[in-house]
């Protein structure tokens, strides 16, 4: 890392799954409410998250869970499919996610064996000096026409809600 020589990646816990989850959160403009919490608290594994800290703060997050993938011919494959990836705004642009994705990747290899690893991606273009690459892409589009509410389901007083994430 170039300039935060004293960062430390610690494990996360009880006592900071809530902070990794504001961490997460903030890096993307939201807000972590008690249900991004405890969803979080459900789906991040300890033994393979990333929380870099600057100090007591965390600056840096990124996940990864063992799934595996469907091949052609009816075949499986172990993958890491890799989650939760951010830095805070405060610390971008310094090499921090450069760190972590080296981190992860020799990790998800070396220690977890899975010879893949796949990514939905926020952001395309900034995973690909990671060997990220899109795979295939499908694009949907429904003829206003076409595009109907099942018939129990009433159209009226329709309007959009915005909720919190």
């Amino acid at each position: 890392m170039k300039q935060f020589q004293n960062l430390k990646r610690k494990k996360i816990n009880a006592e900071n799954i809530s902070d990794f989850a504001e961490a997460e959160a903030i890096a993307y403009t939201a807000l972590a409410n008690e249900y991004y919490i405890n969803r979080l608290k459900k789906l991040a594994n300890p033994d393979r998250a990333i929380a870099l800290f600057d100090e007591n703060k965390i600056i840096g997050t990124a996940n990864s869970f063992g799934e595996s993938i469907s091949l052609p011919t009816n075949k499986k494959a172990k993958v890491a499919a890799v989650s939760y990836v951010s830095v805070q705004p405060t610390h971008r642009r310094q090499g921090i996610l450069s760190e972590m994705m080296k981190i992860q990747l020799n990790e998800i290899h070396s220690v977890h064996k899975e010879p893949l690893a796949v990514l939905w991606p926020s952001e395309t273009a900034i995973y690909g000096r990671f060997g990220y690459a899109p795979t295939h892409e499908k694009h949907y589009s429904i003829s206003r026409n076409n595009a109907k509410f099942l018939p129990h389901i009433s159209s009226n007083n329709l309007g959009i809600m915005l909720c919190p994430s």
